[in-house]
Order: structure tokens, then sequence, then C-alpha cells
């Protein structure tokens, strides 16, 4: 799969040391992906969730989340949004 906004990971990288490495890991998942449906991601994230045409991923133990469209027929995932747990909370959806 090809990460769109893939900028936005590397700024909040950039503020969160620790995220660094549970970011690596999840862009080497995705980007090694061939995903078609919402149980291909699940078989790759099993926490993942579908939220309002969004999937929601957890990483680190729930400590980081990322929001983002995937687009199956394109081979595309497009980061919505890049943040701690506490941020996700806030975030509107």
């Amino acid at each position: 799969m090809l990460i769109e906004n893939r900028r936005s990971i590397d700024r909040f990288v950039g503020k969160h040391a620790a995220a660094r490495v549970p970011f690596a890991e999840w862009i080497r998942k995705v980007e090694a992906a061939q995903w078609s449906k919402l149980v291909d991601v699940k078989s790759t994230f099993n926490s993942a969730d579908y939220v309002k045409g969004l999937i929601v991923f957890n990483g680190a133990g729930n400590k980081y989340r990322v929001l983002a469209e995937v687009v199956y027929e394109e081979k595309i995932v497009r980061i919505a949004k890049v943040g701690t747990h506490a941020d996700y909370d806030g975030w509107k959806i």
C-alpha cells in the first residue's frame, strides 16, 4: 500500500522520539500490505477499528493512534491524523 501524508508521521515522531520504532514498524507493515477489504487490514492489525469511513490504527500498546482512509481499489492509505491516545480522545470523527 502507498502511504499518503506520511509527513504527518515524520512530524509526530520528531516531537515524540519514543514513537519512532512503533511507527517504523507500522509503516513497514502498511507498505508491504495488499489489502482489499477491512478483514485484510484486521489480519495485519487486529486492533484496527472502522469508524465513520476511516480506520483507527493503534500502536505501541495503544499509546499512539493513526486515523486513515484506506482506498482499497487504489492501494492507498491516506493519513488523516496522527497522535497519542489522549489526542485521539479529543478528535472529532
